[in-house]
């Protein structure tokens, strides 16, 4: 159970020991029973599963054994066994949108024959080393700034094939300064209530990226 410190709405509790259906109630691991119970949520964490993918020319399998993330892969895209197959947004911790954009840009690039992958070895070196950097449970975790350095090596990647297609997204300054600042952001703007109608930009919430850049 998790911790309630900073919630006092939120009690930590034992684990659960019997489900008594009958009395809508649960019992503890010390002997306390909880009475009219409407709903349990089981917490079980992100897991990995592509059922639809068990065809048994998928080999290797993609699937790690304890499910914490996909094996064979090469830059959290591409299944290196067999590379036309892609798995998109793969990357935990992440804004999705531009991760998507980028990684759809290299798709298109490599598809349409315009962007060559390197050998397959030099694929499973990158699995490999990205293992040795970090343990499995964490292999597609791109915590901020890995985030935005992902975003950044994709958009290369993508227009080293030359002109044509469309441009994929590319962090800046701001974008590296305003993406370890979205939690703050966010409570800011909650904050205001009835008042966010009126907020037009992070100034208005107290941000100020030029300010910043200026300290």
């Amino acid at each position: 159970m998790g911790s309630g410190a900073s919630n006092p709405a939120i009690e930590t509790v034992p684990t659960i020991t019997d489900f008594i259906p009958s009395t809508r109630s649960i019992r503890f691991s010390n002997n306390h029973t909880e009475h009219n119970i409407d709903s349990i949520l089981f917490c079980t964490g992100y897991l990995y599963t592509a059922p639809f993918l068990t065809n048994p020319f998928i080999t290797p399998p993609l699937i790690h054994p304890d499910g914490t993330r996909i094996q064979n892969t090469y830059h959290h895209l591409f299944y290196t066994p067999h590379p036309t197959l892609a798995l998109m947004t793969l990357p935990q911790k992440i804004i999705p949108f531009p991760v998507a954009e980028a990684q759809a840009s290299v798709l298109a690039r490599v598809y349409a024959g315009r962007l060559p992958l390197p050998p397959d070895s030099e694929m499973r070196d990158w699995e490999q080393a990205t293992l040795r950097e970090r343990p499995e449970k964490d292999f597609h975790t791109l915590n901020f700034p890995l985030d935005g350095e992902y975003i950044n090596m994709l958009h290369d990647w993508a227009v080293s094939a030359g002109e044509g297609g469309k441009e994929p997204p590319r962090w800046g300054e701001w974008e590296f300064w305003c993406r370890p600042r979205f939690p703050e952001i966010r409570k800011a703007f909650v904050a205001k209530g009835e008042g966010r109608g009126k907020v037009r930009t992070l100034k208005d919430l107290g941000f100020d990226f030029e300010a910043g850049r200026r300290e």
